[in-house]
């Protein structure tokens, strides 16, 4: 079995995952096609995919911590910024650049988004120890997942660029 088919097949609610302690893949998908505006979702409705070299269980993005620090957050909720009412600020107070690249999301808004993600988010782990790095960059370029910016030629780069663009130029406001 090859690891695009072992993500398909293990792909369940986040709250019926078993939380691993090896390292491994992990992705994310949509349970509905429609359930980001404005986005194309591939058939098998993988939307990210991604790699950690110590405890899978510990990259879980579903949790309510700060977007600033998971690409895959910072994504979704530029994506769903209006429809969750969410307004990006710096994801530390000082003045380093990456606070504001790496936005988070004020108030309650970082809860709105992990709820909103477990209500319509999948997730699948595969324990892998070896070459990592290689396996998620096939994997990525033979699923296609489009919150994923880099490892192929995504078409929905530009458009969610422009909206994590939007949400950095928000925190820049806020300080």
């Amino acid at each position: 079995m090859d690891i695009a088919e072992a993500l398909l097949i293990g792909r369940r609610p986040i709250t019926d995952v078993v939380s691993s302690q090896k390292a491994g893949l992990y992705g994310i998908f949509a349970k509905r096609r429609d359930c980001l505006p404005g986005m194309t979702i591939p058939d098998t409705e993988i939307i990210y995919i991604g790699q950690t070299g110590e405890s899978l269980g510990n990259r879980n993005h579903f949790l309510p911590k700060s977007s600033g620090f998971h690409s895959p957050r910072r994504s979704l909720g530029a994506i769903l910024k209006v429809e969750l009412n969410l307004q990006a600020v710096p994801r530390a107070p000082g003045p380093s650049e990456s606070n504001f690249t790496n936005f988070a999301f004020a108030g309650d808004g970082e809860h709105r988004l992990s709820n909103w993600m477990v209500r319509n988010l999948d997730y699948a782990t595969v324990e892998l120890e070896v070459d990592l790095h290689r396996v998620e960059k096939e994997t990525i370029r033979v699923m296609q997942p489009p919150l994923n910016l880099t490892g192929w030629a995504n078409p929905q780069k530009r458009h969610i660029m422009d909206l994590r663009n939007a949400c950095k130029a928000e925190a820049k406001t806020t300080r």
